[in-house]
């Protein structure tokens, strides 16, 4: 990962949480408003195998009319099989189904009934096993998102008037900018407070990607891989959001319990609603994590909301922390003759 800047956008409240405590809030994926936040790759491997089992439903069905239609008259299946196949559309004859009626040919002629009995009994049975493993992986997303721990930073050079508005929530709200090195350097000062509470933690990129509802077999394929891009299945889980949030530019810390790779996942701590990384682990200091602190850009030195962060940093030894205004405005004080 370069190393640029990324930015958080606040309210003031959170900001005097996160210099008197000297500590980052990292808050369980399942409080973020977006309802979807991990659940996009099992949601693309349900939908694949959603329309592979209603394929197969749909000849199961043809299948099934076929053995009505002529029963265990050996010599008539052979007949009917090649007949049916025929009458197959071009997608259809290309399918598991066309595959089944030409292997009739090489069955033993008195196999035949049972042969397609079997594809067709293997075919229903996975169908209805379906839901069975909705419920599994809706469960298993369910715990993933109640124990794990997400903060969300925003790259880029330059603060965002977008961002603000989203994540600020009015003017008087605040944002830190810090450079990317400064989050590795958090999870470094913090990893014996982790490995204590057998949790470990990463540092990724969020990918936004288009087409996420309906997604196609090569999406498919390429989603699933992500869940191989970290040192938990969870890392990759949480590193994918639908385009329309392209604007977020996210770099995500993602926090996790530690479990072997065949165990159980279990939320330990349902009580927790977060947890908080020290900012001030191994004897650093907050204006250490800090590069700045900016206000709205709407406003300028002049403002309440200036005054009071002013006061805020002198009470919590951060005097020197930069105080950014960069206010918009064209023909303003700083244009005069």
């Amino acid at each position: 990962m370069s190393n640029d800047y990324v930015w958080r956008y606040m309210s003031l409240a959170k900001y005097i949480d996160l210099v008197s405590s000297k500590s980052i809030f990292v808050p369980k994926a399942s409080l973020f408003n977006d309802s979807s936040e991990g659940k996009w790759i099992a949601h693309a491997f349900l939908w694949g195998e959603k329309n592979h089992w209603n394929k197969l439903k749909e000849h199961a069905d043809k299948l099934r009319g076929l053995l009505d239609k002529v029963g265990d008259d050996q010599e008539s299946l052979l007949i009917e099989g090649a007949l049916f196949y025929e009458l197959l559309s071009p997608e259809n004859k290309k399918s598991v189904l066309g595959e089944v009626l030409l292997g009739l040919v090489n069955v033993y002629p008195h196999k035949r009934y049972e042969y397609l009995k079997h594809f067709l009994r293997s075919w229903l049975k996975n169908y209805a096993n379906h839901n069975v493993n909705v419920h599994k992986w809706v469960e298993e997303v369910t715990v993933e998102r109640e124990c794990t721990y997400i903060s969300c930073w925003n790259r880029a050079d330059y603060m965002s008037l977008a961002m603000w508005n989203v994540y600020g929530g009015s003017e008087e709200s605040v944002a830190i900018r810090i450079r990317t090195d400064k989050l590795e350097e958090l999870l470094q000062a913090n990893t014996e407070w982790l490995d204590d509470r057998e949790m470990d933690a990463q540092i990724v990129e969020v990918e936004y990607v288009e087409g996420l509802k309906n997604p196609s077999k090569e999406l498919r394929s390429r989603l699933i891989k992500k869940l191989g891009i970290g040192k938990d299945t969870r890392v990759g889980a949480f590193t994918v959001k639908p385009s329309i949030y392209e604007y977020e530019k996210e770099v995500r810390i993602i926090v996790y319990p530690k479990k072997d790779l065949k165990e159980r996942l279990v939320d330990s701590n349902p009580e927790l609603n977060g947890l908080s990384l020290d900012l001030c682990s191994g004897g650093s200091r907050i204006i250490d994590f800090l590069d700045a602190v900016y206000i709205h850009p709407l406003l300028d030195d002049s403002s309440m909301i200036y005054k009071v962060l002013k006061s805020v940093n002198q009470q919590y030894d951060l005097a020197d922390l930069p105080i950014i205004t960069d206010k918009i405005e064209a023909l303003g004080s700083t244009v005069h003759f």
